[in-house]
């Protein structure tokens, strides 16, 4: 009897590749666009307001770091979706209501949108429809790539080459 075959050999480990996450679909490159479109609109207006209409530099600091947001969460919806994705939400979550008095101005505006003015005394607030419709098509997209019922490893396995297998069921040792 040989030690590879005896009581004392040792075990044979089963190496299975670890799990992924679904490939990038269309719509999610589609998505990776137009945060890259929206970030470079944004970027090119905070620019544009510094050198056409005369705003100090300094308010860059508070101009671009939006757009930048968007442009990087475009560029990581490339590499990573999930996480460019949430960063997309985010992006577009901070551009959803805006505020302006006489005292205080707050709105973040980056590339397209649809924005509707509530008049409210002497203040005005300002609801950007269109950066809700993108917030909760970037979460709805989210939520698609790993719900369950459209995404299941239970019914295949990944192989080295990356094609998917049908699993097989254990075998019986008799």
């Amino acid at each position: 009897m040989s030690i590879e075959s005896g009581p004392y050999a040792p075990p044979q480990a089963v190496v299975k590749d670890p799990p992924r996450a679904p490939p990038r679909s269309r719509f999610e490159l589609v998505l990776a666009g137009l945060l890259l479109l929206n970030g470079a609109l944004g970027a090119t207006v905070g620019i544009a307001m510094v050198v056409v209409d005369g705003v100090p530099a300094s308010y860059l600091v508070l101009l671009l770091p939006v757009p930048v947001l968007g442009i990087a969460g475009g560029i990581i919806t490339l590499r990573w979706p999930a996480v460019g994705l949430v960063i997309g939400a985010i992006f577009y979550g901070v551009q959803t209501i805006g505020y302006a008095s006489p005292d205080l101005n707050f709105g973040f505006s980056s590339g397209l949108g649809f924005r509707e003015a509530f008049p409210s005394g002497d203040a005005i607030w300002v609801i950007n429809f269109g950066a809700i419709l993108f917030a909760f098509v970037q979460l709805g997209a989210l939520a698609q790539r790993y719900d369950p019922v459209l995404v299941s490893d239970a019914d295949a396995t990944v192989s080295t080459s990356g094609a998917a297998e049908p699993a097989q069921p254990p075998a019986s040792e008799t």
